[in-house]
């Protein structure tokens, strides 16, 4: 049954994939956007969840849905038929540069990349602490660094396909030529 909704899609991935893939992305982001219409069926069902309501928690899922969101648009980047390699490379160490960007924004305050934080810090007037936010964007920064480890030794190798021109040679060493 699945094989046939899969024969009519374009591309490789199957549709429970892509509709799952999707969902994952999306789905912190639909509770948080309907997070009122949540508490309101919770209180209508006599259910109490103190979580919903605690500034700290929703700080924090605020945080989560645009650290997830910021993750999604990585996963979109590396996605995708005729992809290249050094594109794929490029898109990975963008990202990591972002989380540097993003970390030294939000020691600053400036929550610019975290729109969901800045609406919830807004509604709820609550200082959070920001050190704990620092310390989440660095560890992610330190496993994407230490994931494609490899990757960045291959570097100056990949940067060779993007432009032949952009390679630094070691002023010592004559390259292509025998004596």
């Amino acid at each position: 049954h699945i094989a046939e909704l899969d024969a009519d899609l374009p591309g490789d991935l199957p549709l429970h994939s892509a509709v799952r893939w999707f969902s994952r992305g999306k789905v912190v982001s639909c509770f948080f956007e309907l997070l009122e219409a949540v508490k309101l069926f919770m209180a209508e069902k006599n259910k109490t969840y103190p979580l919903l309501s605690d500034p700290e928690w929703l700080m924090d899922l605020a945080f989560l849905v645009d650290m997830l969101s910021h993750l999604d648009k990585l996963n979109m980047d590396l996605q995708g038929k005729l992809k290249t390699l050094p594109e794929l490379t490029q898109s990975v160490f963008s990202f990591v540069n972002k989380l540097k960007l993003f970390k030294a924004h939000i020691q600053n305050s400036n929550l610019s990349h975290f729109p969901s934080l800045r609406s919830t810090l807004q509604k709820t007037g609550v200082k959070t602490d920001i050190a704990g936010y620092v310390k989440q964007l660095t560890q992610l920064q330190e496993k994407f660094t230490l994931r494609f480890e490899d990757l960045d030794q291959k570097r100056p190798q990949i940067t060779f396909l993007i432009d032949p021109f952009l390679i630094l040679i070691d002023p010592f060493i004559i390259v292509g030529i025998k004596q």
